[in-house]
């Protein structure tokens, strides 16, 4: 590209120049009209050259790749008699500099550097809290794992003291019913020793009611469903002559507290019992008997029902006699101690329906 620079010393206006002029041409004249050609220049392009330049009689300056700036350019001239005008003519020369290095250009580097930079630091302090995070969830993990195998030992600890005192407490009454059973057999009258072994049988289903504790929350509860199951097996098994009994065990699985469930284990030990004793007589009829027990909420009252049922399909229960069976006798005193209620039928058999309250604590 070439720029062509007539220069008219009455104006005082710089003349601006592209950076892409990469060849510029500056013309200048001394009018002599007697020896035109003895007249000569030299000129300065301040501060681009450092000194003046002797132009000859050529009227004209070249210069290429100015660099953007301001700039004065300085022109003397000397006739044909060698005088020289030491005042010269000047003129102000400004090169423009590319878009890139414009003042808004730098603005736009600035911005882009400072959004690096911004970048830059969040992805720093995000890694860095990546980093720390993570050091966190493994020391929390490490500790959570710590506090887990704490807990297992602290559980396993129960769960030996635990299974330790329930074979302390089965054996305490596995000697109780063997003192029991020898005691009886030196009664001389039948029916105190049918008592003894009835009280021997209570002792029995102590030691099962033993095998369904379960350590929870810091307390033991009893899973009446497997006393309930243990009790008939014992059942069918002391019972042999007669024929098969289906057996049916609707018992909730309900956990309750051992200090209720014992009463309420006597109650099912005591119907299941007179159940096999006097139900069916050797009848060689197909017989079943059936358990039901289920513990429901009484929001308003703090309390909970639990209603228990026992039925069979023997010869029934005789009118008038429910409370000279000794067995009987004691479910009702039990059935008392819980607020409850106790209703017999014989229809078809005998159905014996009891409804117990129990405090709230009773529900795990």
């Amino acid at each position: 590209l070439t720029s062509s620079i007539r220069y008219n010393s009455n104006v005082k206006e710089s003349v601006d120049i592209s950076y892409f002029d990469y060849f510029i041409r500056i013309f200048f004249h001394i009018p002599d009209f007697i020896n035109s050609q003895g007249v000569k220049y030299r000129y300065k392009l301040h501060p681009f050259d450092p000194t003046w330049i002797d132009g000859g009689n050529d009227g004209s300056a070249t210069y290429t790749n100015i660099p953007p700036g301001d700039y004065v350019f300085h022109v003397q001239g000397a006739n044909s008699a060698g005088v020289w005008n030491r005042e010269g003519i000047s003129m102000n020369l400004r090169v423009l500099p590319p878009a890139w290095q414009t003042w808004w250009a730098y603005c736009l580097y600035a911005i882009v550097v400072y959004s690096l930079l911004l970048m830059g630091k969040k992805w720093y302090d995000s890694n860095v809290l990546r980093v720390k995070v993570t050091e966190m969830a493994r020391e929390k993990t490490r500790e959570a794992d710590a506090a887990l195998d704490d807990m297992q030992e602290q559980l396993e600890a129960q769960d030996s003291l635990v299974r330790n005192v329930r074979k302390r407490n089965i054996a305490t009454l596995e000697t109780v019913r063997e003192i029991i059973d020898h005691r009886a057999e030196y009664l001389p009258d039948d029916v105190s020793a049918d008592i003894m072994r009835d009280s021997n049988g209570h002792v029995h289903a102590l030691a099962l009611l033993e095998q369904s504790l379960k350590y929870y929350n810091d307390r033991l509860f009893a899973d009446l469903n497997a006393f309930t199951a243990d009790c008939l097996a014992e059942l069918c098994r002391e019972e042999s002559s007669f024929h098969a009994v289906t057996t049916i065990n609707e018992v909730t699985d309900q956990l309750v507290p051992a200090d209720n469930a014992t009463l309420l284990a006597i109650i099912i030990h005591e119907l299941l019992h007179n159940a096999f004793r006097h139900a069916f007589n050797n009848d060689p009829k197909s017989r079943y008997l059936r358990i039901i027990m289920g513990i429901r909420s009484d929001a308003p009252r703090g309390s909970l029902h639990c209603e228990l049922k026992v039925q069979d399909n023997g010869s029934g229960i005789p009118s008038g006699v429910t409370g000279d069976l000794p067995g009987l006798s004691l479910v009702q005193k039990i059935v008392r101690h819980f607020n409850g209620t106790m209703d017999t039928t014989s229809r078809d058999g005998s159905t014996i329906t009891i409804a117990l309250l129990l405090p709230d604590s009773a529900r795990v």
